[in-house]
């Protein structure tokens, strides 16, 4: 024993250089010392995994891979080899190995604590859940300790979740369920999570009596003695008897919390909830009438004695708001509900909490109950109650904020007249100005309360904009949120409002400066992602829009990996409910649809836009994100957008409603599987045309296996998603107002004859191929695929016109239009170069000399010509036109800044406001000049590339 002891003593002492040297980055020096100790240790695994992990940081994976395989084929349990290699894999993103590494370390010491423990989160990493659950098992037969146990029903947990349903039902969860109850039987459930994890499979498998049984038994006053769990069992206790329905005991357990507790929504909508159940199930019942008391375990069973409870809670608690915002719910809820007592309601709770900004969120959804006919007669209350003055302070500003957003939403802004319009604006700014004294000593990044006069104004000038047309609206709007970023930088709604704005007339480079100091990141490019990349691409702000991709795509890469290693460190304290939300929170993110649709468009965006030689294009779709593409679940992709993230104060008839939002939803979802299917048809073009394939053969070798699909059938699907995209746009449903989402690309896309055009090459693709192998040069088989291709470019060139001047809030839509245009001649190009690649024959060729033409081609080389003459018109049309419409919105905005718009208003701020335009429009007509320049490279490169195919 001395004798290994002064060994692992030496051992270490060689081996402290390479570590330090690899800790301080200087791998060429750890390099050395890992040779030299080799020298005279040349099996010393711990080193060569050193020397592996030196020379990958070195740039040479293949040597270091080569080392680690070795010593992973040893099965080493040493464990600074296994530490050393485990980070190597994870480096080399090899997770699997991992497992194999500690699989092979458990078979030598299969009671070892830490290589089991090791393995079971190799296998969280890799979410392999059935060898969790053995791993897990393992552990506990060898050490007897509950939290393995339990690690192994929390996998057995997830396997229910995770997969089928009816699997889950009756083979996981029962399993799961047999588990905890054994522990419980011997008395061995020693922590709360462990509590929590029965109650979890409890619900899972809708056993709510069950669940409730063990909240009301030892186990659960144990949890609800502990601080931490305390309301958690309360509120669990409540939502279980609200599944078994027992409203009498749902009512007096929220009675109870209400008691001390009286500003929990959640329980007042319970409790409320309860009460008329009861008194819907004892009508005609009479019971005894008894003073009210606040005594607890009271059951209340009619809406009077409610009302009571609530009233002494308003007595008791004037400040709070659940109990004067419950009884507003209770007149609600009733069948037949008091129109004037609502409205009263309303009044009261507007003039006890109007001054605090959650008002009108409060209050929203009860406002439009009030009828048509009443609603005159409420706004005519409220100015009674609150006549107008000059706010003296924060809560008088959120008042009459909250009272200018109601008369919105009730309609009172629509179909009015130019002069009261113009009276509105007037008034809401000469109160932003009149109140400024009373926020200037807020701190730049607070939130400002008058900066709310300046959002309901910029609805205003929306909806006067997008019904006029006229720019004036535009650019006052745009110029007072711009005036008010000055002094509230940190206002995401006057941001975003902004942004709508620039993105709307076609600024995709200023809407991405207006946004970028909000440093959205993480999960807001997953839930605000469908904002700032949709006005990027229609704008042709390639260079800004490729970085947002690769933040994006970066996001969704990373956030898998990291989402487990949370899952890891809820496994190791036992935090079994965190593991299931973190796990919830991982699905949602890799099934969300803008992950797939992000990752292709910015694929094509690089085939496209990055390369301008066939060669180029040929090598880029050959690497591996092309070949294995992602594989998607169409029916189980996630709508993860947020579009309440602007305040909307619009009448119910234009806010963007669930229905307009799912089939935005559906329309962009059809798009990416349509983006999909066009990249996948170039992906496997270019690899039939690839010159290191044999042209007569190329049939043989298309790749039809996972992730791929053959060109016939490619052409098939493609052409069948088309017409499923056609009848989902005949039913077309949006809204143009700001807090919408955009209106689906299909309306821009569809019209841009794209899809058709691609449908036509790939079929001449088809013929081509099919020619290669047929005996005879049967020039029959691919002449009306061309014909149709020159026919479809033909119809192609007639949309390319110069339109007359569109009005500024469609300019974005017709930008977008222009750029599918683009890209269809860009898409065309590669697919004619694929052609120009199957036409050539290096057979007979001397060496350095141009490919010449297999002469079964011959018969096909006048009308490869002619298409590619076709598409030089289309490109020289498409350079010119887009030339020449943004020579038209260069000189529109110049002649918009010398027209003075601003002094008819009646506050003082023309020389602000005018001053805020001219740099405005300065920026538009430097955003106007970079786009154009961008894709006027691009069109110039793509003749080129065009040029080069000529034979």
């Amino acid at each position: 024993m001395p004798r290994q002891q002064n060994a692992d003593t030496i051992s270490e002492r060689r081996l402290r250089p390479i570590y330090d040297w690899l800790d301080n980055g200087n791998n060429k020096k750890a390099l050395q010392e890992a040779d030299k100790v080799l020298r005279k240790q040349p099996d010393f695994q711990c080193c060569r995994a050193l020397k592996s992990l030196a020379l990958m940081r070195l740039g040479k994976e293949d040597e270091a891979l080569v080392i680690m395989d070795k010593i992973l084929s040893e099965s080493p349990v040493d464990e600074g080899a296994l530490q050393a290699m485990t980070i190597g894999y994870r480096e080399m993103k090899m997770p699997e190995k991992i497992c194999t590494m500690y699989e092979n370390a458990t078979k030598k010491e299969p009671g070892n604590e830490e290589f089991l423990s090791h393995l079971f989160m190799a296998y969280v990493r890799l979410g392999q859940l059935k060898k969790q659950q053995a791993t897990a098992m393992n552990l506990y037969k060898a050490k007897n300790k509950n939290p393995y146990y339990f690690w192994s029903v929390m996998s057995l947990v997830l396997q229910a979740m995770e997969g089928d349903e009816k699997i889950a039902q009756t083979v996981s969860l029962p399993l799961a369920n047999k588990m905890v109850e054994k522990m419980e039987k011997e008395g061995r459930m020693e922590q709360e999570q462990e509590t929590m994890i029965y109650l979890m499979i409890l619900q899972l498998r809708k056993n709510w009596k069950g669940a409730l049984d063990v909240l009301n038994g030892p186990l659960g006053k144990k949890l609800e003695n502990s601080a931490s769990y305390h309301l958690h069992c309360v509120r669990k206790r409540i939502e279980l008897e609200e599944k078994m329905e027992n409203w009498p005991e749902v009512a007096r357990l929220s009675r109870n919390i209400l008691l001390s507790q009286p500003d929990s929504w959640d329980t007042v909508n319970s409790y409320i909830g309860a009460v008329m159940k009861i008194q819907a199930n004892e009508n005609g019942v009479v019971h005894e009438e008894v003073p009210y008391d606040l005594k607890p375990n009271r059951i209340d069973r009619s809406v009077e004695e409610a009302e009571s409870l609530l009233n002494c809670l308003r007595s008791s608690f004037p400040g709070l708001r659940c109990p004067y915002l419950g009884k507003v719910e209770i007149c609600h809820r009733l069948k037949e509900p008091d129109r004037t007592k609502m409205q009263d309601l309303l009044v009261e709770y507007i003039d006890r909490f109007g001054s605090k900004p959650v008002c009108f969120s409060d209050i929203k959804k009860y406002l439009s109950t009030i009828p048509k006919e009443d609603q005159d007669n409420f706004i005519i209350k409220l100015k009674e109650k609150f006549p107008e003055k000059v706010p003296t302070n924060l809560e008088e500003i959120h008042r009459e904020i909250c009272l200018s957003c109601v008369e919105r939403f009730l309609g009172r802004h629509l179909n009015i007249s130019n002069d009261v319009f113009e009276s509105m604006i007037d008034g809401l700014l000469h109160r932003y100005i009149a109140t400024q004294p009373l926020v200037s000593h807020l701190e730049s990044k607070e939130f400002r309360p008058s900066d709310g006069y300046l959002v309901i104004s910029s609805h205003l000038l929306w909806e006067k904009w997008m019904s006029t047309k006229n720019n004036r609206y535009f650019l006052l709007a745009c110029s007072l949120l711009r005036l008010g970023l000055q002094y509230s930088p940190s206002n995401w709604q006057l941001r975003l409002l902004l942004a709508r704005f620039c993105g709307r007339a076609g600024a995709g480079g200023l809407c991405e400066e207006v946004i970028e100091p909000l440093d959205v990141k993480h999960l807001m490019l997953d839930t605000l992602g469908w904002m700032l990349p949709r006005i990027l691409s229609s704008t042709g702000q390639i260079e800004k829009l490729d970085k947002l991709y690769c933040q994006m795509i970066r996001f969704y890469t990373h956030s898998p990996k990291e989402s487990t290693e949370y899952i890891i460190q809820a496994y190791k304290y036992g935090n079994f409910p965190q593991i299931c939300d973190i796990q919830n929170l991982k699905r949602r993110i890799s099934s969300s649809y803008t992950n797939y649709l992000v990752n292709t468009e910015s694929l094509l965006l690089s085939l496209l836009y990055r390369n301008n030689m066939h060669d180029q294009v040929s090598k880029t779709a050959s690497y591996p994100e092309y070949t294995q593409p992602l594989e998607v679940d169409w029916d189980s992709v996630r709508d993860n957008r947020d579009f309440r993230t602007m305040v909307c104060y619009e009448p119910d008839e234009f806010s963007p409603t669930e229905e307009f939002v799912n089939f935005s939803f559906k329309a962009e979802c059809q798009y990416a599987r349509v983006r999909g299917l066009i990249l996948r048809g170039l992906v496997v073009s270019l690899g039939l045309s690839d010159d290191s394939r044999d042209v007569s053969n190329n049939n043989n070798n298309l790749p039809e296996g996972k992730g791929n699909i053959p060109l016939k059938g490619l052409i098939d699907e493609l052409s069948a998603q088309l017409e499923n995209s056609k009848s989902l746009l005949s039913s077309e449903k949006f809204l143009s107002t700001p807090q919408a989402p955009h209106r689906c690309r299909l309306s821009s896309y569809l019209p841009s004859q794209q899809v058709e055009l691609v449908l036509s090459l790939l079929s001449v693709l088809q013929s081509v191929l099919q020619q290669s192998q047929s005996e005879n040069s049967d020039e029959s088989i691919s002449s009306p695929q061309f014909d149709a291709a020159l026919q479809r470019l033909s119809n192609l060139q007639n949309l390319v016109t110069d339109q007359p001047a569109t009005d500024w809030s469609e300019r974005w839509s017709e930008m977008e239009e222009t750029q599918y245009l683009i890209e269809t001649l860009c898409i065309s190009t590669v697919l004619a170069g694929c052609l120009h690649s199957l036409f050539k024959s290096h057979k007979g060729g001397k060496k350095g000399k141009k490919a010449t033409v297999s002469a079964r081609y011959n018969a096909m080389l006048p009308k490869f010509s002619l298409l590619l003459e076709n598409l030089e018109k289309l490109g020289a049309k498409l350079e010119e036109n887009h030339l020449n419409k943004y020579k038209r919105y260069v000189s529109e905005m110049e002649c918009e800044s010398l027209i003075e718009y601003f002094s008819s208003l009646k506050v003082n701020l023309p020389e602000l406001l005018t001053q805020e335009k001219l740099d405005l429009v300065n920026k538009f007509i430097s955003d106007y000049e970079s786009q154009q320049t961008q894709m006027s490279g691009i069109l110039a490169e793509k003749l080129k590339y065009l040029e080069s195919l000529k034979i």
